[in-house]
């Protein structure tokens, strides 16, 4: 889980990502307060996601994706890509690696505000649209399904994208 625990012995330098087992019991914490590169409260909007050798953390607000083994060992980090607003309708790993983030386009050349869904390359630390839906102005990317995206716009029903790799 990401999270805060406010009390006044831990300070702001306590660890952000916690591990726990099924009884709740604490197994390990990692990503110290300290380590973004940015002023925040970092757990605000982001977004912890998983796959089945790591799990990675999404902070618009911080400006960072953070990959970790499932041990807590930091694997590798990234600049989330620059948007005018720190919010994120969703973000995937899926078990191949690949890691994808849904998040505000803000309305620009005459086009109303909308949606897409950003893929990282991992060589060059860039993101990159791979799906806009201009007709809709937000939606929501829950993960990964096998390769395809599962993703809504009326959060009524779920459809199923396959995003070419």
């Amino acid at each position: 889980m990401a999270g805060a625990n406010g009390s006044a012995q831990h300070g702001p330098l306590q660890n952000l990502i916690r591990r726990y087992d099924k009884t709740g019991a604490l197994l390990g914490s990692f990503i110290p307060w300290s380590t973004p590169q940015k002023t925040l409260p970092p757990p605000v909007r982001s977004v912890l996601v998983s796959s089945k050798d790591r799990v990675g953390w999404y902070s618009p607000v911080s400006h960072e994706y953070v990959e970790f083994s499932l041990d807590g060992t930091a694997m590798s980090r990234f600049t989330t890509p620059s948007t005018q607003s720190d919010a994120i309708f969703g973000a995937a790993l899926c078990d191949d690696g690949t890691v994808f983030a849904a998040t505000p386009r803000p309305f620009s050349d005459g086009k109303p505000a909308s949606w897409g869904i950003l893929a990282l390359a991992r060589n060059s630390g860039q993101w990159s649209f791979i799906s806009m839906n201009e007709a809709q102005a937000q939606g929501r990317l829950f993960g990964c399904d096998g390769t395809s995206l599962a993703v809504t716009t009326d959060d009524r029903t779920i459809s199923w994208l396959n995003p070419v790799r």
